[in-house]
């Protein structure tokens, strides 16, 4: 809390055009913002639910840098029944890994995150259980990602339906939110060379639209403009452009944040 104000970090779905929110938290850390709450989608997600369990983000830097896009790679292509291209299960793993086995209920900072319900249209607010889940099905592009089945639900990325979840921040009582929008301006891949080029430019398509037609509330909104990466660009010279596009346009508005929250310049 900072001068009586709640503080709610929103983080945006984006793939990997989302290590920008990595970028993003290092300038606020270094401007003495620590947010009370998180929330995250899809990529969002698992940056923002990795610091709110207490890793350090310079820790998150230096793993999403050493990350290789074959350590989410249990494939189900073989099987023309399976609902996406990947399982999943490396992926809740690998957060079980880095998170040391994390539940939501027990973060340092108040999480949730975003996933939306097929069979419904509706969001599913994660806000317990494990981190892991949460942020495996809040990643789950449709098409990539296996839907994740709960309580009758077929659950895929919250991207589909808010992309950028600054209600639910406000809803968990923050009173000032600051957002970062990974996605900027709609994104095209030039090179449409196969089902997955076409799946993921499809999706930041609708994503952008989504967000263009029903906007969002924040009261300081960092939009990142990444038009040289792709969204599975994962080599590291990428990610650490990516992250510097984040602190970039996090400095932009560092002074706006700050003057609002009453922190000396």
């Amino acid at each position: 809390m900072i001068n009586g104000k709640k503080i709610g970090l929103v983080l945006s779905g984006g793939g990997a055009k989302g290590l920008a929110h990595v970028g993003a938290i290092k300038v606020l850390e270094a401007n003495g913002i620590i947010p009370d709450i998180i929330v995250g989608t899809s990529m969002g997600s698992t940056v923002g639910g990795l610091y709110a369990c207490g890793m350090p983000i310079s820790k998150i830097e230096s793993e999403f840098l050493k990350f290789k896009i074959t350590d989410l790679f249990d494939l189900n292509v073989f099987n023309i029944t399976k609902q996406g291209l990947i399982a999943g299960k490396k992926f809740i793993k690998l957060i079980d890994k880095h998170s040391k086995n994390a539940m939501i209920e027990d973060a340092k900072i108040k999480y949730a995150c975003v996933a939306c319900d097929l069979k419904t249209g509706k969001p599913y607010i994660f806000d317990k259980g494990k981190l892991s889940v949460a942020t495996r099905t809040s990643s789950s592009i449709p098409g990539i990602f296996a839907p994740l089945k709960k309580d009758g639900m077929l659950l895929v990325d919250g991207g589909v339906i808010n992309n950028i979840p600054t209600d639910v921040a406000y809803q968990m009582g923050a009173d000032y939110v600051i957002s970062v929008d990974c996605i900027g301006k709609a994104y095209l891949i030039k090179d449409i060379k196969s089902v997955v080029d076409i799946l993921m430019s499809s999706f930041s398509l609708t994503q952008y639209h989504m967000v263009k037609c029903k906007g969002y509330r924040s009261d300081a909104k960092i939009v990142v403009n990444n038009y040289e990466h792709d969204y599975y660009d994962a080599k590291k010279e990428s990610f650490i452009e990516t992250i510097q596009l984040g602190e970039s346009a996090t400095n932009k508005k560092i002074a706006k944040i700050k003057r609002d929250l009453q922190i000396a310049q």
